[in-house]
């Protein structure tokens, strides 16, 4: 069951909730570019791989036999273990909260909560200062409604 939040509660919540996620970002990033130059690496010793072998008529042999490869290879495998790992990390950090988090990378976060007795979302979106939306539980982000309109409307 999901845990419920007042409106106040959750406002309290947005600072906390707001530094997961530029942190989680930044970090994410960083492990990003990472990989990025890991495989562009592994591409660079597999491309000069292929020529020498061309060169050599040595085509039928595997790349895993060169140490260069072998290294580039096991720098993507832990680059991708450390991303995975990480954000794993921000996913569950911003759960232990109570927010159901929609899109890290986009900043999207719901909270569970209750306005006029109808189960909602008190919907925010990273930048925004404070709860000013709420949808049905059913509906998502494109179903935003102003906060100052009821579940009526």
């Amino acid at each position: 069951m999901l845990m419920e939040f007042a409106l106040e509660e959750v406002n309290a919540l947005i600072p906390q909730i707001r530094q997961l996620l530029l942190d989680g970002k930044t970090e994410l990033a960083k492990l990003s570019a990472n990989l990025k130059k890991a495989n562009s690496i592994l591409i660079e010793v597999e491309l000069e791989l292929r020529h020498q072998r061309l060169r050599s008529a040595d085509v039928a042999i595997p790349f895993d036999d060169d140490p260069r490869w072998q290294a580039a290879a096991a720098e993507i495998s832990a680059c991708k273990t450390a991303f995975r790992e990480r954000t794993q990390y921000w996913l569950d950090a911003i759960a232990e909260t109570g927010a159901v988090l929609r899109d890290f990378t986009n900043g999207l976060v719901d909270f569970p909560g209750r306005l006029d007795d109808a189960a909602i979302f008190w919907c925010w979106h990273l930048g925004e200062a404070e709860i000013a939306h709420w949808h049905n539980r059913y509906e998502g982000f494109a179903h935003r409604k102003p906060l100052k309109l009821g579940p009526l409307h």
